[in-house]
């Protein structure tokens, strides 16, 4: 009976389930594994953890998984939460933490083995969703232009965004575990920290106005301020607060609610251009539009807003005020002197002195035209100087598709550019994978740094990828890949550029086998001067030797057979040493193309003298 109830658990139980053998074989897999998986009870029951790890598994984890199945069915040990990824039947990857115990008979002696999965893909997905979330809330707080922070209980600071950096003009770690009054002084601090206590003792967001003194610019900044409990648990509470510089809006308001003349005030204050008129006639302006323009304020007053302004732009001006659009357009503007500026026009309706007029604001971006101007004429250089360079080269952008390429690089691999722009991608190549070079390419695309590379490439290839007609070819290419990186310094493109070095390959193998052949021609002549010698010198002075030896015998018996021995022996070594200087004279041919004609004859000469016993004349001149 107790038997069955085990077996009814197993079955219903909520996580995955499975025993093995001594042999490592499946005894038994309950249904949450069989359905966490995907496979039929026949499938897996009967067969070995080798044939089923393959199956629920990555090629690395079931390496993995059958090394410690087979490591603990020797030892028993047990696992704990132990986390791996798995595959079901349609190759979904499966997050699983597993437990293993082994399985022992009566007498202690493992038996096989029983392990539990739990699927955790929810937990791995909310700890994923709370990463995003924590990122985001990372990147909102870091562009967020209004102060923002967060406190304990305390007052102390846990979070600060840039914002309250800036405005502090501290370090970020000054800040974190300080209170206001290690930040302001007991007066503006007091302010602060009864607004937070007010928050959090009424357990809702409050809304305050703060005054603080700005170090940047020495002035007071006032400020207005969210502050709200953030309730961690049922205990823990801290607030938040949000701080929106309202200094200029306040300072704008005062003098917007004046008169018309405070109105002027403002804009001759204002750095940009502020133009008033009537739709026909310029009413006034401040200095600084004047400045732009190129013109007194009296000259302008009471002149047409269209005198200076270029055809196309007198139409766009015109439609803009008549349909009262607050939206900004481009204008081009010719001041007195002659020169043609471009600006940048917004503007709304308005009265002055009481009646209907509109206010424009004008920025002068001339420069920043100019700029762009210069841009893309060096854009289009880059281009030219990339479109008309000797070496092979192509672009990739920050994926590794190719998106400009050269004629030579088309030459190169024997392909048109339609074939290929926005077709090949460098990352996805199957012979940089083959041959290995993927990984150093890839450094090139995420550090930023230059590569480079020899690779033997076959042609064919790429043609077959990208289904063109086959071109079969080879080469061997000596590769460097430059990265182009933008402001941030990440990768926006890279330069491929490819030297063909086939031929100068074939040529230095070519001058390696002739210098083989030149060495293996120098033994051969080498081997025959050896012979030479050992045939002729060798022989003479041992004859020599051998005469030598009996002389002084031979000199008491017979004084006049020995003076006759005496010439033999002259003579043998006299023609050994012809032969020795002409050996060396044929070892030293090499030099004969240094040395000059008189030189080579007299060296000839006195060989023969001494070969033959003549005596030879020779006159150079």
């Amino acid at each position: 009976m107790a038997k069955e109830y085990l077996k009814m658990g197993l079955s219903n139980a909520p996580i995955g389930i499975f025993m093995i053998d001594k042999k490592g074989m499946f005894t038994y897999a309950n249904p949450t594994f069989l359905k966490m998986i995907g496979y039929r009870k026949k499938d897996i029951v009967g067969k070995t953890y080798q044939e089923i790890a393959p199956k629920i598994a990555s090629p690395k984890n079931a390496k993995i998984i059958s090394k410690r199945m087979k490591e603990r069915l020797k030892t028993g040990k047990t696992i704990n939460e132990a986390e791996i990824e798995m595959l079901n039947k349609k190759g979904k990857i499966l997050p699983v933490v597993y437990s293993a115990s082994g399985i022992k008979d009566d007498n202690g002696n493992i038996t096989g083995e029983i392990v539990f999965l739990s699927d955790i893909s929810k937990r791995k997905k909310a700890e994923k969703e709370l990463e995003e979330s924590e990122q985001r809330f990372k990147s909102f707080m870091k562009y967020l232009p209004n102060v923002a922070y967060i406190k304990d209980k305390n007052g102390k600071f846990l979070f600060v965004n840039d914002s309250v950096v800036n405005l502090v003009l501290k370090d970020r770690d000054q800040i974190i575990g300080k209170t206001d009054l290690d930040l302001w002084d007991r007066k503006t601090a007091k302010q602060l920290m009864d607004n937070d206590r007010r928050a959090l003792n009424q357990n809702k967001a409050i809304k305050s106005l703060e005054d603080l003194y700005s170090p940047i610019d020495k002035t007071i900044h006032r400020f207005i301020t969210y502050k709200f409990p953030i309730l961690l648990d049922n205990k823990t509470k801290l607030l938040g607060g949000i701080s929106i510089d309202i200094t200029d809006q306040v300072r704008i308001e005062k003098e917007l609610a004046g008169s018309e003349d405070r109105l002027k005030r403002l804009a001759e204050s204002a750095q940009e251009g502020i133009l008033f008129h009537d739709y026909k006639k310029v009413l006034d302006m401040n200095k600084a539009a004047a400045d732009m323009l190129g013109l007194d304020i009296s000259e302008w007053k009471g002149q047409s807003i269209y005198k200076y302004m270029t055809q196309d732009s007198k139409k766009i001006s015109r439609e803009m005020a008549d349909k009262d659009s607050k939206e900004p357009y481009e204008i081009k503007i010719m001041k007195k002197g002659g020169e043609v500026l471009d600006f940048e026009v917004i503007g709304r309706s308005t009265y002055f002195n009481g009646k209907k007029a509109r206010v424009v604001v004008i920025r002068d971006i001339t420069e920043r035209r100019k700029a762009e101007v210069s841009l893309k004429e060096k854009s289009d250089f880059l281009k030219t100087v990339i479109e008309e360079n000797p070496y092979p080269m192509w672009v990739s952008d920050d994926k590794g598709t190719l998106i400009e390429v050269n004629k030579a690089a088309l030459e190169l691999f024997r392909v048109k550019k339609e074939e290929v722009l926005d077709k090949f991608n460098i990352l996805e190549d199957p012979q940089m994978i083959e041959k290995g070079h993927l990984p150093l390419i890839k450094k090139a695309f995420s550090e930023g740094v230059t590569v480079n590379f020899i690779v033997d490439y076959k042609i064919v290839d790429v043609i077959k990828k990208l289904k063109i007609s086959d071109r079969t070819a080879r080469k061997i290419i000596d590769v460097t890949v430059y990265p182009i990186l933008d402001d941030k310094g990440r990768v926006k493109n890279t330069i491929h550029i490819h030297r063909d070095i086939t031929d100068k390959i074939k040529t230095e193998k070519a001058l390696v086998k002739a210098q083989e052949d030149k060495a293996r021609i120098a033994d051969v002549e080498r081997s025959r001067l050896e012979k030479e010698l050992h045939d002729t010198v060798s022989q003479n002075i041992f004859t020599a030797s051998l005469l030598s030896e009996v002389l002084p015998d031979l000199w008491e018996k017979d004084s006049k057979k020995a003076r006759e021995q005496t010439n033999n022996i002259r003579e043998i070594t006299k023609e050994a040493l012809s032969e020795i200087r002409m050996v060396l004279f044929q070892l030293h041919s090499a030099q004969f193309s240094k040395m000059s004609l008189a030189n080579l004859l007299k060296q000839l000469v006195e060989l023969l003298e001494t070969k033959s016993e003549i005596a030879i004349s020779l006159k150079t001149s």
